[in-house]
């Protein structure tokens, strides 16, 4: 199979006569990736736009979040243990968009969302039983994208209600201090990485409006940001 295709003839770079030239390319189709996924127990309280933080698939918690059509926010934890899911301690405030999360189903933390009327710079940890309020972050975060534990933890890009931002924070186990941001806005992206110093972020959204994922993929070392091999597909 073939699709038509076109390019512009250089002469008319120069002053010559544009003409445009038809070419014929051949068409090879996208494979995906093999994914296998299994089914697990459904958690007791269905959710979005929550935070959720975990060491592996054997040891996983989620938290607040939204719940639609009802349109409240839960403060509802649940724990799973690799076969089942059990009812954790309650987040001290009620909110949703906790997704700048990282840590362990025993030692996690989140920052940010968002609580009517406004999104929120409020930090929570969690010891394996109970929520704790920390410091609240210098400038207000939420939307985008955390890495680390709840001693050494970057929080990176965002949206804090009235336009994107690629700024990045950290927090040292207990004070938070402003970093290099990324190179480029940037909210609702991934992150991974084991602590403030060695992190990375993945994809998201660059602009204002609602366009197409971006495939970026920007490394951290503790004190810049480099660009890494970026994802095949932006998401």
């Amino acid at each position: 199979s073939y699709i038509t295709g076109s390019e512009l003839n250089t002469d008319c770079l120069y002053g010559g006569t544009c003409e445009q030239i038809s070419v014929l390319v051949p068409y090879v189709p996208a494979v995906p990736s093999s994914c296998a996924y299994s089914s697990i127990t459904n958690i007791s309280t269905g959710r979005a736009w929550g935070g959720g933080a975990g060491a592996n698939g054997n040891s996983t918690i989620i938290w607040g979040g939204y719940i639609n059509p009802s349109s409240q926010c839960v403060q509802c934890t649940e724990e799973w243990d690799g076969s089942s899911w059990s009812a954790g301690g309650a987040t001290t405030y009620r909110m949703y968009h906790q997704e700048i999360a990282g840590g362990t189903a025993d030692a996690a933390l989140y920052l940010g969302g968002y609580s009517a009327p406004s999104y929120r710079c409020y930090m929570e940890t969690y010891n394996g039983n109970s929520w704790s309020s920390g410091p609240n972050s210098p400038t207000t975060q939420t939307r985008g994208a955390g890495a680390g534990t709840t001693n050494t933890f970057i929080a990176a890009g965002g949206y804090p209600g009235s336009s994107w931002n690629g700024i990045a924070q950290t927090y040292n186990g207990s004070s938070w201090a402003s970093s290099t941001s990324l190179p480029y806005t940037q909210a609702i992206a991934v992150a991974a990485g084991t602590s403030a110093d060695d992190a990375a972020v993945f994809s998201g959204y660059p602009g204002s409006s609602w366009s197409p994922g971006v495939r970026s993929h920007n490394i951290w070392n503790g004190s810049s940001w480099s660009a890494g091999a970026c994802l095949i597909n932006g998401r």
